[in-house]
């Protein structure tokens, strides 16, 4: 399996994180890994790291992210995973745990909890809804982030990419296409993650609240025109979006699961 496996990890501006994530990377368990970096380039050596993309500008996150993926994809892998700077891979065995629970649960699409509003502090998480297979865990929560996620491949194939028109909200368009579609779906604000992934990957200590992350408050007076282009691509603004009913959400998961 290992060669089915890729890992892009995306970063800007802050080598100490990226070397700290560096360090936690298990490479030998990965088929290809490939760095896109969008900012000034960095002065270490990585000698596991053979595979770069230096933009000569910034480009933006969904750019960066469509880079790695594409290049991914031209190297046959099947299983694609995308992680951000800020992060640290606690487990070697990570990507298994996440590929096992997706070929059991035909959900071809996780997003790490993270530190997204409204899920809990790690290790005493608040789904809004827990759905138990048999060997597996999967939580559902109304908020997502996009710093570790998972993806089969088959989702890029057939949804597509990011949308690179959206400087903001382009996590937030992809994931509404991808859990809205008949194939990969089980419904919007149902963003699923591994029960136990705490254990897994947590953010760097020292990400949380630095300037980087605080920098977002820029983002907020700017997200009225991503809202809005949002509402013109899809009929919906973003709040607005329907919450499938209990029921119908776990019809979904009937699905992907007779379909996986």
């Amino acid at each position: 399996m290992k060669n089915k496996i890729g890992l892009v990890v995306t970063t800007y501006n802050t080598e100490k994180w990226f070397k700290d994530l560096y360090d936690t990377i298990p490479f030998d368990r990965l088929g290809k890994v490939i760095i896109v970096n969008g900012g000034n380039q960095y002065k270490g050596q990585y000698s596991h790291a053979n595979n770069w993309i230096q933009h000569a500008t910034n480009r933006g996150a969904a750019q960066s992210r469509i880079d790695g993926i594409k290049f991914l994809q031209e190297q046959g892998i099947e299983h694609i995973f995308v992680i951000e700077d800020d992060m640290l891979i606690k487990r070697n065995d990570i990507f298994e745990q996440y590929i096992n629970a997706s070929l059991e649960t035909g959900i071809k699409y996780f997003c790490f909890c993270s530190n997204a509003q409204g899920t809990g502090i790690p290790n005493q998480r608040t789904p809004s809804e827990v759905v138990e297979y048999t060997n597996t865990k999967i939580a559902f929560y109304r908020e997502m982030n996009n710093e570790f996620t998972y993806h089969h491949a088959s989702i890029f194939e057939q949804i597509g990419y990011y949308d690179p028109n959206f400087k903001h909200l382009w996590d937030v368009e992809f994931v509404y296409r991808v859990l809205t579609s008949d194939k990969f779906g089980c419904g919007f604000r149902y963003f699923p993650d591994l029960i136990n992934s705490d254990e897994l990957i947590k953010n760097h200590p020292e990400s949380i609240n630095n300037s980087r992350t605080n920098s977002n408050n820029k983002r907020d007076h700017e997200l009225s025109d991503y809202l809005n282009l949002f509402h013109d691509k899809h009929r919906y603004r973003v709040q607005q979006i329907p919450i499938l009913e209990k029921k119908e959400f776990i019809n979904k998961l009937r699905q992907l699961y007779k379909n996986k």
